[in-house]
């Protein structure tokens, strides 16, 4: 994927836009005098870039881009910082462990074994590793140390290269390594525990090499000493605008989060990090992929003052400013958000601390610094999931959870949408109170099957027939599910489960639970009769085939 950005001090002539889509390009106008030009052909865009002579050329590779804030000049020393004081002790930053204790993170289940996959496209992580690609002596184990944390609760650690990629630290590399390195650091940190595998997959850092990393996250266990390790829950903190997915690649990677989704597995995403607009330039609103996908979690921001390290009424939690949010221009709305009044996606689901002016220590390169943005908040979920040994899509369970899962966060903005008592667009439903939503997912009676039932499967062409999923067991938390039909050329489903036959041919109508673990399939047949009506009158029956009517005298029965 490659971009080229054109930008005169004049106005920019219809031409250039008309020009740009005839070459098969995607153009988004920016402003009046800025054309954002983009495809996955990067040598299509230069090319076309060449025509433009009048205008000023930048053609560029897209490429997903960390979610932290922590470069200069907003990196900081933690020995010197004297920004705000959210924390205890007159700090100016939080220790992952308080963050975990202010947010009500329960510790991890004893003996559950929970592996966690962390995206990663370049850099790696300083340390010692092992022909398995284990990781020792490095600075997420000397972090973890820092902070109180025992060594023989320390997660084990593995680093996964594929397609081509190495392990490759290195501080000055764009934030790759900053990156992986924060990531590793908040889940063993918030979730401390030796039946904790963290595993760090890095790909070459390209938009298409995302579909394949995800597949291998999906399908290829990591074998060490001969045991197997598969994530079942994933963080995410890199990303790009939505709109510069081309559309196959944006469905092909939906498409795998709908499979890992409806196989158990949780996937958390940084929303970004620069507000409502998402870096694309103008005033107008975009979203981050792929934390707009509806099969992922996405994880927005605030900005996060606890003077007692504790979640009192002395806190003080707001929306980010630069957190992003908003509405998908791509995907629709999720059965999970029907309550919302937006038409499609909204993001993010909820939110953690993401200021870097309230943000958190971390060890890189032996260094401590300290780092914000939502590539902080995504892993402290994805640390509070493994606490819990979540193995359901999480998204509906979260919508469903009683209001006191959550800390109401109704002040602050992150540009065009501002934070309000109930669901917003900065920061979702809140920002988590663990203990209190742990019991609630403990609570939870989940759906072992559905089936469909209905009065016929041989469908009339233009009736309507309505079918009914039954879900088992009866007490199941959440009853709701989503229904659709594999040909709607054939018959349509609506959202109540009301078919209508449309033309001859054959279709399945399926109704999936809102975490998409169950199905309930029927097949239907449509089809049209030759007689449209048959009338009787005494021992005269009247028939009408097609358009040609005809008139036949029965005969009595013979007794």
């Amino acid at each position: 994927m490659a971009s080229v950005e054109l930008s005169s001090k004049v106005i920019i002539k219809p031409a250039v836009y008309a020009s740009a889509k005839a070459a098969g390009l995607s153009v988004n106008m920016i402003s009046r005098n800025i054309v954002d030009v983009y495809s996955d052909d990067a040598e299509k865009v230069a090319e076309w870039a060449k025509t433009q002579t009048d205008l000023s050329q930048n053609t560029y590779p897209i490429k997903m881009a960390p979610r932290l804030i922590g470069t200069a000049p907003t990196r900081m020393n933690p020995a010197t910082s004297t920004r705000v004081n959210p924390a205890a002790a007159g700090r100016s930053w939080f220790k992952m462990n308080e963050i975990a204790a202010i947010y009500g993170i329960p510790a991890p289940v004893s003996s559950t074994k929970v592996v966690v996959g962390v995206v990663s496209f370049g850099g790696g992580l300083y340390g010692t590793i092992d022909a398995n690609g284990v990781l020792t002596g490095g600075d997420c184990q000397a972090y973890w140390t820092s902070i109180g944390i025992a060594p023989a609760n320390h997660p084990r650690v593995i680093v996964k290269p594929i397609l081509g990629a190495i392990n490759s630290p290195n501080v000055n590399d764009g934030g790759s390594t900053y990156e992986n390195t924060l990531d590793v650091e908040v889940i063993g940190g918030a979730c401390p525990s030796p039946n904790l595998t963290i595993i760090l997959y890095i790909a070459p850092n390209t938009l298409n090499s995302f579909p394949a990393l995800l597949n291998y996250m999906y399908s290829t266990p990591v074998v060490v000493n001969s045991v197997s390790y598969k994530p079942t829950i994933i963080s995410c903190s890199w990303g790009a605008p939505e709109i510069y997915y081309g559309t196959t690649l944006l469905n092909n990677i939906n498409s795998i989060f709908a499979s890992m989704t409806s196989s158990g597995m949780n996937i958390c995403v940084a929303t970004g990090d620069n507000g409502s607009n998402d870096g694309v330039g103008g005033s107008a609103n975009y979203v981050d992929f792929p934390s707009s996908s509806p099969n992922v979690t996405a994880v927005g921001g605030t900005r996060l003052v606890c003077a007692n390290n504790t979640y009192d009424a002395r806190t003080v939690e707001q929306a980010w400013s630069s957190g992003g949010g908003g509405i998908s221009g791509v995907f629709a709305k999720p059965a999970y958000q029907t309550a919302l009044s937006a038409i499609r996606r909204s993001t993010p689901d909820i939110a953690a601390d993401a200021d870097p002016n309230t943000g958190v220590v971390f060890t890189v390169n032996a260094s401590n610094l300290v780092f914000g943005g939502t590539s902080v908040s995504a892993p402290i979920i994805a640390a509070f999931l493994a606490a819990v040994n979540c193995t359901t899509f999480v998204n509906p369970l979260l919508y469903g959870a009683p209001t006191t899962c959550f800390h109401d966060i109704a002040s602050g903005s992150n540009g065009s949408f501002n934070s309000r008592s109930g669901y917003d667009n900065c920061t979702g439903l809140g920002s988590i109170i663990g203990v209190n939503l742990s019991n609630s997912l403990k609570n939870i009676v989940r759906v072992s099957g559905v089936a469909i039932t209905l009065a016929t499967t041989s469908l009339l062409k233009g009736s309507s027939y309505q079918a009914t999923a039954v879900i088992v067991p009866v007490n199941a938390s959440d009853k709701s599910v989503t229904w659709a039909s594999s040909n709607t050329a054939v018959a349509t489903v609506s959202s109540t489960g009301l078919i209508t036959a449309v033309k001859v041919g054959t279709a399945n109508i399926t109704a999936t639970t809102h975490d998409g673990s169950k199905v309930g399939t029927k097949s239907v047949s449509v089809y049209q009769s030759s007689r449209a009506s048959i009338m009787t009158s005494g021992n005269t029956k009247y028939s009408l085939y097609g358009t040609a009517a005809s008139v036949g005298r029965s005969r009595p029965r013979s007794l």
